[in-house]
Order: C-alpha cells, then structure tokens, then sequence
C-alpha cells in the first residue's frame, strides 16, 4: 500500500496531490474531521453506569461485549472503529483526530 502525502495549495488542502472535495467549490480544500478520542477507551472511570459493552443498553447495536477490561475493551473499541472508517469515508469524513 501507498504512503498518503498531504500538502497545501496556498491555505487548501491536498490528499496525494487533489485537492479534497474536488468539484465541490463551497467546501474544496477543506478538511472535514472528527474528534474520535472516546473510540479507542472508556473516560467514565467507573462512575458512570451507561457504557454499554456491558449489556445492559441492546438499543445501541453494541450490547454484549462484556464489562470493560483493559486493555483488552480498548483493542476491541478500537478494532471496531477502524472497521467503520469506509463508512465514515463515504459520509465525507476525510480525517480523524
């Protein structure tokens, strides 16, 4: 695979020489990102009773995982998010962060 090269064309952005958003002139060479932190840990330190690989929340689709463990919760979450940068992609979403 490749290595990605990001560059600028004045303050425009630039992924392997094109412009992003190519043809899109409201949004061309800008970069639209996420904030994706809580992706890869669980931040509630316990206090919380929402984190939902225990269970108990089914609405959330990720239900089941078991409680958090880590690092082995932390490897899991963060598997799963790195399966669902395509689809992030074709929303857009060209960086992470």
């Amino acid at each position: 695979m490749g290595k990605t090269k990001i560059d600028f064309q004045g303050s425009r952005v630039r992924i392997n020489g094109q412009l992003t958003y190519q043809g899109c002139p409201e949004v061309e060479g800008l970069l639209f990102n996420l904030r994706t932190v809580h992706a890869t840990f669980d931040d509630t330190l316990g206090i919380a009773n929402y984190w939902d690989d225990d269970g108990t929340h089914m609405e959330n689709g990720y239900a089941g995982y078991g409680a958090w463990k880590s690092p082995q919760s932390a490897d899991a979450n963060t598997t799963r998010f790195i399966d669902k940068l395509p689809e992030y992609k074709s929303y857009g979403i060209l960086a992470i962060n």
